[in-house]
């Protein structure tokens, strides 16, 4: 099938240096060919330097003794020449490093623009698995293990290259004030439902010699469509990410912030006023054994590798595994509030991967090349493990959000309360309904801003919640700084009169607005209908119906005059409804104002 693509500029790379690769040529003692060359050559040096008098020796010896000490001598995993090198390049370029931001070309599949950014690795595009749209944060289908989605090796076509990004950020996340919200959400969902979470794969097809840019762009096309379908086919929602999308989804995950620079250090990288760290994976054999399989030993651990990386407290954790025939690698990236939190999370990971038989090479010196590998880009480098890799087998999708509360079976109903695009709710319920929701919000990170007419209806909340809330005038407009994953923003209009309140802040990714009505009335029915999300207590029976009418609920209206009194209905106008007991906890009620 024919496609047409439209040129763009190349999508520039990280400003870095990646971090050093094993030396493939081995020599005597399991040394490179490469530093045995140097010792030799260090060695007939002195030599030579008798024939020329004391003088000549005593200015060859010690540079002669330096170049044994940099070609034999290993630390912290690397050879010291490795340390020497990078330390040059990291002093050599400047500390601000900058994110891709350059405007991808855009390819045609099936009639839909899908983006392609190209590098010296060859043209990629990106899919992104789940329904970013979803209101509901339920648990989804598996995902396949990234090898089984390798197209079968055709030594007429390029080879393909996929990498597969996850990208978690805990709840309560990083950076999150430690008061009584994050403590009572902390204990009531155990740390086991994360606040956000993001899986997309790479696709790229390699650049060979001799390879046209045409045969290259109808290489991809034909590669994304098959691993869609065979996503598709494994009942998982599929989508090609279009042109305009990508700069803000590189900066989504790598917890850009346009307000403050991405600065590198030796040991850690800033990024979105977070503190972020790098690695590469390893198995737990060192790297100059030769009398064991490591190879196999990363593979059979990365099958877990999820499930022990995924749910760290307080972080943000991202995980990237690409794989090709016969290749692989992984690579990971941590990023906390502060040094004391970032210690700590390292440590977990550290003692979570030994029972994985995986280890770490932190990436000091070359942290920028680890946040170019755990974003959805293809990279230039080959691959540093040799051997095939399947990749995590049953990986998880979804099931991430705001916890409202609890199903008839004891299980979590989570909403995806903040989300890429703007986000519209109606909540139908006293004051107290829109403070639970929020102290829900606020533990996950969100930043509170509140419209309220009845200003002693709230005052017991706010001296209780403990974190910083913006109290906005009604009928005022504000600013507000752009919302994150990590930081978004929850407006909340509590609005009793009219339908056609003001809205004090304009919508935007990562902010929700909530809308709060005492009860419906027929001047609620076109907002109810326009929102993606209601939440709704017990009603009346005119009530009832003129939200069964609104939302398309059909007889499922019948139950909002039956609900229990902690019983909350969410409906996503004419598509889902969701029943959750949401009853607050000790530390909960406390700040309510209610008695558990």
């Amino acid at each position: 099938m024919a496609t047409r693509a439209t040129p763009g500029p190349r999508t520039p790379a990280l400003q870095a240096t990646p971090g050093p690769r094993r030396p493939p040529a081995q020599s005597l003692a399991g040394r490179p060919t490469g530093q045995v060359i140097a010792v030799e050559a260090a060695a007939l040096t002195v030599l030579a330097a008798w024939q020329l008098g004391p003088a000549t020796v005593a200015f060859t010896t010690p540079v002669a003794l330096a170049v044994v000490l940099l070609a034999l001598v290993r630390v912290r995993g690397r050879w010291a020449f490795e340390w020497a090198l990078l330390g040059l390049r990291y002093a050599g370029r400047r500390r601000v490093v900058a994110l891709p931001d350059g405007t991808p070309s855009t390819v045609e599949l099936d009639g839909q623009p899908v983006a392609v950014t190209d590098d010296a690795g060859g043209p990629s595009a990106i899919i992104a698995v789940g329904d970013p749209g979803a209101m509901f944060g339920d648990p989804g289908p598996a995902m396949p293990a990234l090898g089984s989605l390798l197209p079968h090796v055709d030594p007429d076509l390029p080879a393909t290259r996929l990498r597969l990004i996850v990208g978690t950020v805990s709840a309560p996340p990083p950076g999150a004030a430690d008061g009584p919200a994050a403590a009572a959400y902390r204990q009531f969902t155990g740390g086991r439902v994360a606040s956000y979470r993001r899986l997309l794969v790479a696709v790229q097809v390699r650049r060979e010699v001799g390879t046209g840019d045409d045969v290259l762009r109808r290489s991809l096309v034909s590669a994304v469509r098959r691993i869609r379908r065979r996503l598709e086919r494994a009942g998982l929602t599929a989508t090609l990410v279009a042109p305009g999308a990508v700069p803000g989804l590189l900066a989504e995950l790598a917890h850009h912030d346009p307000t403050a620079p991405t600065l590198e250090r030796w040991p850690e990288l800033t990024v979105g006023g977070l503190r972020q760290v790098t690695f590469r994976l390893d198995a737990l054999d060192q790297p100059d054994r030769r009398d064991g399989p490591p190879a196999e030993d990363h593979a059979r651990g990365a099958q877990s590798l999820p499930a022990r990386l995924l749910d760290l407290p307080g972080c943000a954790v991202t995980l990237a595994l690409a794989v090709e025939h016969e290749r692989h690698e992984a690579a990971l990236r941590i990023a906390a509030a502060g040094p004391e939190e970032l210690a700590a999370a390292v440590s977990a990971v550290r003692q979570r991967l030994v029972a994985a038989g995986v280890g770490l090479r932190r990436l000091d010196g070359a942290h920028p090349s680890g946040l170019a590998a755990t974003l959805p880009l293809g990279g230039t480098d080959p691959l540093d493990r040799a051997g095939p890799a399947e990749g995590p087998a049953d990986l998880p999708t979804g099931g991430a959000g705001v916890v409202l509360g609890t199903n008839r079976h004891g299980g979590p109903v989570t909403i995806a309360l903040f989300r890429s695009s703007p986000t519209r709710v109606v909540l139908v319920g006293e004051p107290h309904r829109a403070q639970f929701v929020a102290l829900r919000a606020v533990a996950t990170g969100a930043r509170l801003y509140l419209q309220t007419a009845r200003p002693q209806a709230w005052d017991a909340f706010l001296r209780g919640i403990g974190t910083a809330i913006t109290v906005l005038a009604p009928g005022r407009a504000a600013e507000a700084p752009p919302a994150t994953p990590v930081r978004p923003q929850l407006v909340l209009v509590d609005a009793p009169g009219p339908a056609a309140s003001h809205v004090p802040l304009e919508q935007a990714q990562w902010r929700t607005t909530v809308m709060l009505r005492d009860r419906i009335t027929a001047a609620d029915v076109d907002l109810l209908s326009r929102a993606d999300l209601a939440l709704l207590t017990r009603v009346g029976d005119e009530e009832a119906v003129l939200a069964g009418a609104a939302l398309g609920l059909g007889t499922t209206a019948d139950w909002l005059v039956r609900i229990g009194g902690d019983m909350i209905g969410a409906v996503v106008p004419r598509e889902a409804v969701r029943w959750a007991m949401a009853v607050p906890g000790p530390i909960e009620a406390r700040i309510l104002g209610r008695t558990p």
